[in-house]
């Protein structure tokens, strides 16, 4: 597998079982998902048919509470992901499971993470980032840059470093970190 793009089934099968072994808990169907294509390393169609099957065959439980999936590794499926852990490249490894803790964290605390980019024509694309709680938004910013790549690379950052998003800004409008503009 040793590769940061996984197009295969097997492959995804491995990360899959990699990521519920090393997570300790079980985890529901969304953050399941979120860890799984933060890093664009599979499809999202392609991750639903593997966890599926894999939950067929036994190597992954699947139970729900308040009518919420949850999905946890199974004893046989620890077996199989304890042979074919080396099968996995070590930075997809260490990028997701860091994906893994950031997210598990930020929703057991309650905070949720939203992103997008949109086209606002002229070649403009606007990024809208923000962290919530149940009171309402922690923060909200809204940016215009010149270029799709630019707006995919701070969305992109965002996703992956909120905490460190949210300290930077509070630092800058505090005054605890003078910037040059």
């Amino acid at each position: 597998m040793k590769k940061n793009k996984l197009d295969n089934k097997t492959d995804i099968k491995i990360f899959i079982l990699f990521l519920l072994d090393n997570v300790n808990t079980r985890l529901d169907d969304v953050t399941l998902s979120e860890i799984v294509m933060e890093n664009g390393a599979i499809d999202p169609f392609g991750f639903q048919e593997c966890l599926s099957e894999l939950v067929e065959i036994g190597h992954v439980f699947e139970d729900s509470e308040d009518g919420k999936k949850y999905y946890g590794i199974s004893e046989r499926g620890h077996l199989v992901i304890a042979e074919l852990y080396d099968e996995i490249d070590e930075e997809l490894r260490k990028k997701s499971l860091s994906c893994a803790a950031r997210l598990i964290t930020l929703r057991r605390s309650g905070i949720s993470v939203r992103s997008s980019v949109e086209e606002k024509g002229n070649r403009y694309y606007g990024v809208n980032v923000a962290l919530s709680d149940k009171h309402g938004d922690i923060i909200s910013i809204s940016l215009t840059v010149s270029s799709k790549g630019r707006a995919e690379e701070i969305k992109a950052h965002f996703d992956g470093n909120p905490q460190l998003v949210y300290r930077g800004v509070m630092s800058a409008l505090t005054g605890e970190i003078d910037f040059l503009l």
